[in-house]
């Protein structure tokens, strides 16, 4: 029934055919919300540009992820590829170690000021599930027990023997 914009039982209604009858269009569909820019939270431990997931230049199985938390807010979380695991760039995924050459990336500690604590850890089992994820309330359950943090790393008072450095994390 256009009249009553709802389906009735055909016994209850007659049907006239005289002439043609008007229908009301339907509105367009609406896009999705569209966020670029987005706003970068300001505990993100990463300068999140858009979602995505982004290579540590420290090492081969650390890697960003960033995710919009809602309102266009976007974050940034480091997490570490599990053991046997390396981070790969190209698929932006963890692969088995097996699948890659020798990673050349190692940290310097003599030049490093700071790194991230605590780091998010992704159990084997887990890594579909994690790389899946596209909403930030799925993501809830893979972000670390703490809140991550910046921490400068402060050389120590001591040392181990002639040339090396020893460092302590300040907190």
């Amino acid at each position: 029934s256009s009249e009553l914009s709802a389906c009735i039982h055909a016994t209850d209604f007659k049907c006239e055919t005289e002439g043609p009858t008007t229908r009301p269009i339907p509105p367009p569909p609406q896009p999705p919300q569209s966020c670029p820019p987005y706003q970068l939270d300001p505990s993100s431990v990463y300068d999140c540009l858009e979602p995505g997931y982004f290579q540590s230049h420290r090492d081969c199985v650390s890697f960003y992820r960033c995710i919009v938390t809602m309102n266009c807010i976007i974050k940034g979380f480091l997490y570490r590829c599990p053991s046997g695991y390396l981070f790969n760039d190209v698929s932006k995924r963890c692969q088995k170690q097996e699948l890659f050459e020798i990673c050349q990336k190692v940290a310097d500690t003599g030049i490093q000021t700071y790194e991230i604590l605590p780091v998010g850890a992704i159990e084997a089992e887990n890594l579909d599930r994690f790389f899946d994820v596209e909403v930030y309330w799925d993501f809830i359950p893979f972000l670390p027990n703490e809140t991550q943090k910046i921490v400068p790393i402060v050389p120590s008072t001591f040392s181990r023997g002639a040339g090396e450095r020893v460092y302590l994390v300040q907190n």
